[in-house]
């Protein structure tokens, strides 16, 4: 990928004063990069954007290339993918709970399926340069690393439950209305809105919803005397707190019932 930036931008120092598509797509590229790098707000998938022009520059490079230096561009690649391959059956060892290690362990399946996948394109696309068939070298790559990668991220399924609240909202669905107050106590799962249709009001809690609470400031509760005021006055409401944190929310003595637990949360509505 450097590589490639590296060999557009001196492709067209000369054409400073003409449209050049390399330069457009270099601009685009590195733009977006350094735009949302020194932002405060970001997320990894802001990046998506830079991908199709590096694909072009890439690929413009990689029809110029000799089969050769392609060849020594790839190898190191085989490495980094037999390394992968060797760790991705104990993905297990990284679990910190019972439950991840449950779930990692059958994501490690998926996960060493995915590496041998693209360790064997990888031979087989290093034995097609060698033959100077770069065309097919280059499909047989691209092909068992886009199978490789589908395999990994399919197979993120099996441990979803721990980053994901879908089968949180399967639960408590019966119990969330429209006109019932939920509260989301001293922390904020991000799936979980998504899934039950509807937002939070947040207690002890702003970080990247700081913005939003400025414009809607009866959507926060600063403090959990003020969660204790309000939940008192409610008729009816729900709330979800963060495991470790729920000690905290019991020691206020609330008329609370619990509807649903796991390792990670507990969700309680009003009696």
């Amino acid at each position: 990928m450097f590589d490639a930036l590296l060999r557009s931008w001196k492709n067209t120092t000369q054409q400073v004063r003409e449209f050049s598509p390399e330069r457009f797509l270099l601009v685009w590229a590195v733009f977006i990069y350094f735009f949302f790098s020194i932002s405060g707000s970001k997320l990894p998938s802001y990046l998506l954007p830079m991908f199709p022009a590096l694909a072009l520059l890439m690929g413009k490079q990689i029809a110029e290339m000799e089969s050769r230096r392609l060849f020594w561009l790839i190898l190191p690649v085989l490495f980094i993918a037999a390394i992968l391959l060797g760790l991705a059956p104990f993905t297990a060892k990284t679990a910190d709970t019972p439950l991840q290690l449950e779930l990692y362990s059958a994501y490690a399946i998926w996960l060493t399926v995915a590496a041998a996948v693209w360790v064997t394109g990888i031979v087989a696309g290093l034995w097609l340069l060698r033959r100077e068939n770069k065309i097919a070298a280059v499909i047989v790559l691209a092909f068992s690393s886009l199978i490789a990668a589908q395999i990994g991220t399919s197979g993120h399924n099996t441990a979803a439950r721990d980053r994901s609240a879908y089968h949180v909202a399967e639960a408590i669905m019966p119990y969330v209305k429209p006109d019932i107050p939920f509260y989301s106590v001293m922390y904020y799962e991000q799936t979980l809105p998504f899934y039950i249709k509807r937002t939070f009001t947040l207690v002890q809690y702003q970080d990247e919803m700081d913005f939003g609470i400025q414009q809607e400031p009866e959507k926060w509760i600063p403090d959990l005397a003020g969660f204790a005021e309000r939940w008192n006055k409610d008729k009816e409401a729900l709330a979800i707190v963060q495991m470790h944190r729920y000690p905290e929310v019991e020691a206020l003595h609330l008329p609370m019932q619990e509807i649903f637990r796991d390792e990670h949360f507990v969700v309680v509505k009003k009696p």
